[in-house]
C-alpha cells in the first residue's frame, strides 16, 4: 500500500516517474510521442488548474515541476499518466510494436516538496541538465522534440495541437499548456522576469560546461541515435537498486539531485505520518462499530492533520487547520499572490534583502553544479551505446544482450547476464511509416 502523502495547495513540487523495465517508450521514435506528451500535460492542466514551471522527457522516464492551485496533485498525476501510457500505447500498436501492460513502472510517481528559492533553482536547472548529465546529447538543446526551456516563462506557454490517435475528438482541437515559473522563485527575483530567465540560461550554460569537464572525453550517444533507438530499448546498466530511502523534501541549491534528507522536514513529516496514522487507526475502529450497529456520538469525529489528501478525497474526512510555523504541511503562496504582493509594495523589487537572497542563490548553485557535476554523471548516465560482443576475462559474464523478438539462435559463449528483447512484428509495417534502425 501506498505511504500517505502530504498533498497542500501552493506547494512547488518536483515529479519523477519511470518506463516499465526502463524501456525508452518517452524515447523521439515517432514523431507523435511529442505532441501526444504535450497535449497530454496541457489537458491535465486544463482539468486540475495545475501550474507548470517545467517538462522534460529522458527516453525512459521525465521529469516535472509543478505547483498545485489546489491540493489536487493526485488528480493531476492520474490524468497526466493515464493519458500518455494509454496513447503511447495506441502508437506502439499503431506501428505494429508489442504494448506494454502500462507504458510506466508500477512505482508510484516520486514527489519532492522544493521548500525554498534556492531549492527551486537548483532543481530545475537539474532538470533541464538532465539529457546532458545522462550521456545523450551535449546541449540540453539538441535533444530531439520540442524543449521547454526558461524563455517560455516570457512568452506564457505554447499551443498544442490534439493528436490524430488515442484522444478523442470530445476533447478541444488545440490546448494551451501555461509555462509559469515557480512562485518563490519569481518573489526572489521581485517579479523582473526578464532578469530571471537570464539568470538561469547562464546557471544552465555553467552547468553544462561543467557536466562535459566530468565526461572527461567521452563521448555522448548524440541527437541522430537518440532518434533511432527502438521504443523497446533500455540501458544495459543494471537498474538502481532498491530499499533506499527516498528524500521527499528539499532546501537549498545542494544536493542537486535531492538525495539527501534535511532533517528539519524529516523530523515533521514523522510527527505528521504518527498523527495521520493514529487518526486512520481510530477512523478504521469507529467505521467498524458503525457496522456493528453502535450509535455513535457527534463528538467522536475524528480530525485528520492538514495536508491529506486520499482520505479526505474519497471518505470526506475532516482535516485540521494548517499550522501557520509548519515547514512542509502548510500552504505556500501562488504565483497571482506574489504578483499582487510586489504590485502592492514595489520596494520590495529593490529590497536589500531580496538582492542579497539572489546573488546568494546564483552563487550556491553555481557551486553545487561543480562540486556534484561527477557524481551526477555517474549515477545519471544511461548506456545504450554498447553490445556483448566484446573481449571478456574468463569466468566473466559479457555484458547484457540486445536481441530482436524473433532471434531463436543460442548465445556463443557464456551467457550474457540478462536479455533486453526488442519486441516488434518484423513484418507487415503500415505503408510510409519509418521505424528506427
Amino acid at each position: 500500500m501506498t505511504a500517505a502523502r502530504i498533498v497542500v495547495r501552493g506547494a512547488t513540487t518536483a515529479l519523477t516517474r519511470r518506463t516499465t523495465l526502463r524501456k525508452a517508450f518517452l524515447g523521439p521514435w515517432h514523431e507523435l510521442v511529442d505532441q501526444c506528451w504535450l497535449y497530454a500535460l496541457a489537458d491535465a492542466q486544463r482539468h486540475t488548474g495545475m501550474a507548470i514551471h517545467h517538462a522534460v522527457r529522458v527516453v525512459n522516464h521525465h521529469h516535472l515541476t509543478v505547483t498545485p492551485s489546489e491540493p489536487n496533485t493526485g488528480q493531476f498525476l492520474r490524468l497526466l499518466h493515464g493519458d500518455i501510457s494509454a496513447a503511447i500505447s495506441t502508437l506502439l500498436a499503431h506501428e505494429r510494436y508489442d504494448t506494454p501492460c502500462s507504458v510506466f513502472d508500477v512505482r508510484p510517481t516520486h514527489c519532492m516538496r522544493l521548500l525554498d528559492a534556492e531549492a527551486q533553482a537548483s532543481h530545475l536547472l537539474y532538470e533541464r541538465l538532465n539529457p546532458v548529465a545522462a550521456g545523450l546529447v551535449r546541449e540540453p538543446d539538441h535533444m530531439p522534440g520540442l524543449a521547454l526551456g526558461f524563455d517560455h516563462w516570457k512568452t506564457g506557454g505554447l499551443a498544442v495541437k490534439r493528436p490524430p490517435l488515442y484522444f478523442s475528438k470530445n476533447r478541444p482541437e488545440e490546448l494551451r499548456l501555461e509555462l509559469t515559473p515557480p512562485p518563490l522563485l519569481y518573489r526572489c527575483y521581485g517579479g523582473e522576469l526578464e532578469k530571471l530567465v537570464y539568470d538561469m540560461v547562464q546557471l544552465e550554460r555553467h552547468g553544462t560546461q561543467a557536466l562535459k569537464r566530468a565526461f572527461r572525453g567521452r563521448s555522448f550517444l548524440g541527437a541522430q541515435k537518440i532518434r533511432r533507438l527502438h521504443p523497446w530499448s533500455e540501458p544495459v546498466s543494471l537498474a538502481e537498486p532498491k530499499g533506499q530511502s527516498i528524500p521527499r523534501f528539499k532546501r537549498g541549491a545542494a544536493d542537486l539531485m535531492g538525495r539527501r534528507q534535511d532533517d528539519e522536514a524529516r523530523r515533521e513529516s514523522a510527527l505528521w505520518h504518527g498523527a495521520y496514522d493514529e487518526a486512520l487507526e481510530r477512523h478504521d475502529a469507529r467505521a467498524l462499530r458503525r457496522l456493528q450497529g453502535e450509535v455513535l456520538a457527534l463528538q467522536d469525529e475524528i480530525v485528520f492533520p492538514y495536508g491529506t489528501y486520499e482520505m479526505r478525497l474519497r471518505h470526506h474526512v475532516p482535516t485540521a487547520e494548517p499550522d501557520a510555523d509548519s515547514l512542509i504541511a502548510a500552504p505556500g503562496p501562488l504565483l497571482a499572490e506574489i504578483r499582487e504582493e510586489l504590485a502592492r509594495d514595489a520596494a520590495l523589487r529593490c529590497d536589500a534583502r531580496i538582492l542579497a537572497e539572489r546573488r546568494a542563490l546564483r552563487a550556491n548553485t553555481e557551486l553545487a553544479c561543480e562540486a556534484e557535476a561527477e557524481v551526477i554523471t555517474q549515477q545519471d548516465v544511461l548506456d545504450f551505446e554498447r553490445s556483448s560482443v566484446r573481449v571478456v576475462d574468463v569466468g566473466a559474464r559479457p555484458e547484457p544482450e540486445l536481441r530482436r523478438r524473433f532471434d531463436r539462435s543460442l548465445p556463443q559463449g557464456p551467457a550474457p547476464r540478462r536479455i533486453i528483447t526488442l519486441r516488434d512484428h518484423r513484418r507487415g509495417r503500415p505503408p510510409g511509416s519509418d521505424p528506427p534502425r
